[in-house]
């Protein structure tokens, strides 16, 4: 069983939901970050959060858009997922964000996850889909507490968010494993994409493993026209291994 429920925290002056979840049990447990898709902090990654307690860590999934003031989110949620009238109005959210708050946002959370008495505070990880594997590079470039990160498909990571370098030239700041998985039939990052980033972390140093399914973007949304069961199915547990080798 997982225990879940949402926190709130002050991230400067602006509250910022998490949806947390929990597993039973005294612990201490790892901790992971898990970071949102294009959609917010959804039932779809409101489920993966808890998929992630139930392989026994404390998870937490910040809602990234909680500075935004715009009533999108609510206009879009009778709209099919991925269709092109809702991912339009939904990268409006996107234009919005900015690098360094994203950054302050997973700063914060980390620390949040860090008071639990059931934490191990040494032992934090991070994941995400799409947009949330591009904010899952981007944060392992810059949060020292990662012990272990695991983006899947990061979309975007060659544009920045606001004025300074992209999420892909700010990688020497990465210092823990990474493990990156990716569908072959993807276009955004592509076959071509992942071999720059996979060279990227080889020139770097950093400790990595990527692995790609037969699958295109988003395979792990199970809402979507887009998911990939079998892609969904052979990653997750590769995933969680991953995780489980590195934060203990």
């Amino acid at each position: 069983m997982v225990q879940t429920r949402w926190d709130t925290l002050t991230v400067g002056s602006d509250p910022m939901p998490l949806y947390v979840a929990i597993p039973d049990g005294d612990g201490p447990f790892p901790a992971v970050i898990v970071n949102q898709g294009l959609g917010s902090v959804e039932h779809v990654i409101q489920k993966l959060t808890e998929r992630v307690a139930e392989a026994g860590f404390v998870a937490a999934a910040p809602l990234y858009y909680h500075r935004q003031k715009d009533n999108i989110l609510e206009e879009v949620k009778e709209l099919p997922p991925g269709s092109p009238e809702r991912v339009k109005r939904l990268f409006e959210k996107v234009a919005q964000l900015r690098d360094d708050e994203v950054i302050a946002d997973g700063r914060a959370a980390v620390e949040h996850l860090q008071t639990f008495a059931n934490v191990d505070a040494a032992q934090v990880g991070v994941m995400g889909f799409c947009l949330g594997g591009r904010i899952t590079w981007l944060q392992t470039t810059a949060i020292p507490e990662f012990k272990a990160s695991a983006p899947f498909y990061p979309a975007g990571v060659w544009t920045a968010w606001g004025d300074g370098p992209t999420a892909f030239e700010r990688s020497s700041g990465i210092d823990c494993p990474v493990m990156g998985s990716f569908g072959l039939e993807d276009g955004n990052p592509s076959p071509e994409d992942v071999a720059k980033l996979d060279a990227e972390l080889t020139r770097l140093g950093v400790e990595h493993e990527f692995h790609s399914y037969q699958a295109g973007h988003d395979f792990q949304n199970f809402s979507a026209a887009r998911y990939n069961e079998a892609a969904a199915t052979a990653s997750w547990p590769v995933v969680m291994d991953f995780l489980h080798r590195h934060l203990g």
